[in-house]
């Protein structure tokens, strides 16, 4: 089985799993969802059982479907774009386990947030976590993850910010408390204190090599 394949059947094995767990509250959702928004349900709870097994589906934050291209953060409507210019899906997912994730079903791109954690964080960091997500499908890490990939999504992220004027140098130097506990991830990001060095640098090299598309996401 290829790669692609293999995930595949991953993520249509979480949906059945997360579809056969009768709850009454995710039924009650369900029944009430659209079409396109009980895909969006289905897919935040593939996402979960693909990320680690994660039992808990009914704690959905399911947006209105003229909103799913947008999405709330710190004040801002954010949106975006991935590598093909196809409009990325945002939700909010409870219990998520991490600030936000990134994936794709059914050629679907989807970004989940977790609004418990992420509203704990300054506004300019929640918008740097979302940006990071939006990164992810705006270069087409669609697949896996390494840490290469999540050095190209933070510099995506933090050249988009200052390229449109959201962050400073002043901002990104006022993440490093806040990421300075972070011992990594198994997905790849660097340790806090790296990783916090890491997006300066980003911040002050001149250069278009992670240079975000104009389309791909919106402030």
């Amino acid at each position: 089985m290829t790669g692609r394949a293999h995930v595949l059947a991953t993520l249509k094995r979480g949906a059945r799993s997360c579809r056969a767990r009768g709850m009454v509250a995710w039924r009650a959702l369900e029944a009430r969802a659209s079409g396109f928004v009980r895909d969006l349900m289905t897919t935040a709870c593939v996402l979960l059982a693909a990320a680690g097994g994660i039992s808990v589906c009914t704690d959905v934050a399911v947006a209105r479907d003229d909103d799913s291209s947008t999405m709330v953060i710190a004040g801002q409507p954010l949106s975006c774009r991935d590598v093909r210019g196809a409009t990325v899906r945002t939700m909010q997912v409870t219990n998520l386990g991490d600030v936000g994730r990134a994936g794709i079903v059914n050629r679907v791109p989807v970004i989940v947030i977790d609004p418990h954690i992420i509203e704990r964080l300054p506004d300019k960091l929640q918008i740097f976590f979302f940006q990071h997500e939006c990164g992810h499908h705006a270069l087409g890490h669609w697949f896996g993850g390494n840490s290469e990939q999540e050095k190209e999504a933070d510099c995506w992220a933090i050249r988009l910010g200052r390229d449109n004027g959201t962050f400073s140098r002043d901002d990104v130097m006022s993440f490093a408390p806040f990421l300075a506990g972070s011992g990594g991830s198994p997905f790849g990001h660097l340790p806090g204190p790296q990783r916090s060095k890491y997006l300066l640098s980003c911040f002050d090299e001149p250069g278009d090599r992670w240079s975000p598309s104009t389309r791909a996401a919106a402030p």
